[in-house]
């Protein structure tokens, strides 16, 4: 209202528009209105669609990780299971390092190849994990990390990357939980919720 009531102040010395101006702008904000609703159709459609699934119910759990990025991430990685440990996931969605070596000189560089869609999923969540979390340490260390320089795109790929570790305790909690209390028995079809995400 305040940015509105300040325009209104100073709308006269803007020049006036044309029609064609006008109506691509209006078209433009009808797009925009039309996205809008559909997103929030979408999002609706998905959080009935997953109430069953324990991965995406326990990612959404944490503030800041809403139903797409939960359902984004469950379907991204598929089975928790196809990960060793978390660094096979950091890498896997682009957040890791990789072993180079070269001759007598070895280094640790960035993977070309990973998934772009659970790279989004992880920064997406990393800049809202910070931003409804203000006094967690991983807010705390985001702060710190710009405040000593750091560009903060780089700063919340750092904090995605302490969330990779995070995500995937406990999502490999949840198929060992799930293991136990089947009894162990070898299942091979909807194995667990993360395999049938």
């Amino acid at each position: 209202r305040t940015i509105i009531q300040e325009l209104r102040k100073v709308i006269s010395s803007f020049p006036s528009m044309t029609a064609p101006m006008a109506m691509m702008i209006g078209s433009g904000a009808e797009q925009i209105g039309l996205f809008k609703r559909r997103e929030v159709e979408i999002t609706k459609l998905l959080e009935e669609i997953t109430q069953g699934n324990a991965a995406v119910q326990a990612l959404r759990s944490m503030r800041g990780i809403g139903t797409i990025t939960s359902t984004t991430m469950v379907a991204e990685i598929i089975d928790i299971r196809c990960f060793a440990r978390e660094d096979s996931l950091a890498c896997y969605s682009g957040l890791g390092l990789l072993e180079h070596s070269t001759g007598d000189t070895m280094r640790m560089i960035h993977t070309e190849m990973f998934n772009h869609r659970l790279k989004d999923a992880f920064m997406t969540a990393a800049r809202n994990y910070v931003h409804f979390n203000p006094d967690s340490h991983l807010a705390g260390y985001c702060r710190n990390l710009v405040k000593k320089g750091m560009s903060p795109l780089e700063a919340y790929k750092r904090v995605a990357r302490a969330l990779v570790r995070v995500i995937y305790k406990k999502l490999t909690s949840l198929v060992e939980s799930d293991t136990h209390t089947s009894g162990g028995e070898d299942r091979t079809e909807g194995e667990s919720d993360m395999a049938s995400g």
